[in-house]
């Protein structure tokens, strides 16, 4: 993935080829994937994996509006590519810095169930959820650790050639203080209001537009 590729182009590649210290969400995706397979302690993980998108989107995505609305469709997702293999559109892939765009949710379902994946290639630059990303958003010492082990263990399953000596990542984790949750709390909920401002001034601006131009489509109606 060192290699700049053609904008556009298309190509099928291994998951794991695109399992990266820097997308540390796959991890929980891939989780809750066992976890809803093997129907084993399938609440935990649950909890784990809403936390993530919750911390990320606050829920709102597209046409998603609650947490819900992301494990109905991961839910759907995972039963498809099982039963089906995967159908779905090439995973853009970053031309910039070499990761994902878009299509953690498929590439985590990809990667379970060991298929190659449809990749293409875009100038622009991917998304990082990195280990700091995670220390940042206030995930405890046991959900860190437990991405960071079962990082190691599912790249060391499909012998990725990418392995990383996690010492320095567990050195990190390690030194974290969770004395401020309550500035933390506060960061949070100043970071919702600001999210639902945006999402709703969009929504009506996109409202007042699709009024304009009824209102211009009317007028020339008239005028005819």
């Amino acid at each position: 993935m060192n290699v700049t590729k053609i904008e556009g182009k298309q190509e099928f590649v291994s998951p794991n080829e695109l399992f990266d210290i820097d997308r540390l969400d796959i991890v929980i995706k891939y989780l809750y994937i066992n976890a809803f397979i093997t129907n084993n302690n399938i609440e935990y993980y649950k909890e784990i994996y809403k936390k993530h998108i919750y911390r990320r989107t606050f829920g709102f995505e597209g046409s998603k509006r609650k947490i819900d609305d992301y494990l109905f469709e991961f839910d759907k997702l995972i039963n498809s590519v099982k039963t089906k293999g995967y159908l779905g559109e090439p995973i853009p892939i970053s031309n910039i810095n070499t990761g994902i765009i878009d299509g953690a949710h498929r590439l985590a379902c990809c990667l379970y169930f060991n298929i190659d994946i449809p990749v293409k290639y875009v100038n622009k630059k991917a998304l990082s959820w990195n280990i700091d990303w995670f220390i940042d958003n206030y995930f405890s010492y046991e959900e860190l650790k437990l991405i960071l082990d079962n990082f190691g263990c599912i790249n060391k399953l499909y012998n990725n050639e990418k392995r990383l000596n996690l010492d320095y990542y567990y050195i990190k984790i390690s030194d974290i203080e969770r004395s401020n949750v309550f500035y933390y709390k506060i960061r949070l909920y100043i970071k919702k209001i600001l999210f639902l401002f945006l999402f709703h001034y969009l929504k009506i601006k996109r409202r007042l537009k699709s009024y304009e131009n009824q209102r211009y489509k009317n007028c020339k109606k008239n005028n005819k």
